[in-house]
């Protein structure tokens, strides 16, 4: 191997290990904000509004869950049939209500979170990014499996 091709390869791996970048999520709620209950309160609205049923979350635990999971679960503890047209116009009420809820003053961004993420965003080798609970086997088979997508469910 000639001297030109070795420096060509020693190069190339300098540039590539520059390249390596870190990847840090973050969950949003309970991590970076205190949403007020803004989810629940919009869940719970739409459900009445679809199915007259008031408080339907109180038995059902959404931390850690997807809004879809939470929304299967609720439609399967009150044995109601989860048809396509049925989650669409929950998820609509859903994501409506939301929008109103999370723009109360109950919620409030954590203590520190604000510099964390300033100073995280000046390093060069770090890409932020949020998070919804993610089921981590997924999460780390789609990674070993080298699939370059988003997971978003």
């Amino acid at each position: 191997m000639k001297l030109l091709e070795v420096k060509q390869k020693i190069l190339i791996k300098i540039w590539a290990y520059k390249m390596i970048k870190k990847l840090i999520l973050f969950d949003i709620d309970g991590t970076l904000i205190d949403a007020g209950k803004a989810g629940t309160c919009s869940i719970n609205k739409a459900f009445h509004k679809l199915f007259l049923i008031e408080n339907a979350f109180e038995n059902i635990t959404l931390a850690g869950k997807t809004d879809m999971q939470v929304i299967k679960e609720a439609l399967a503890f009150y044995e109601l049939s989860p048809k396509d047209d049925m989650i669409s116009a929950l998820l609509s009420s859903y994501l409506k209500n939301l929008k109103k809820e999370a723009n109360t003053e109950r919620g409030h961004v954590k203590p520190g979170v604000k510099e964390l993420l300033e100073n995280l965003s000046k390093i060069n080798c770090c890409v932020l990014g949020l998070f919804k609970a993610l089921n981590m086997h997924q999460m780390m088979h789609t990674f070993y499996a080298g699939e370059k997508r988003i997971i978003s469910k």
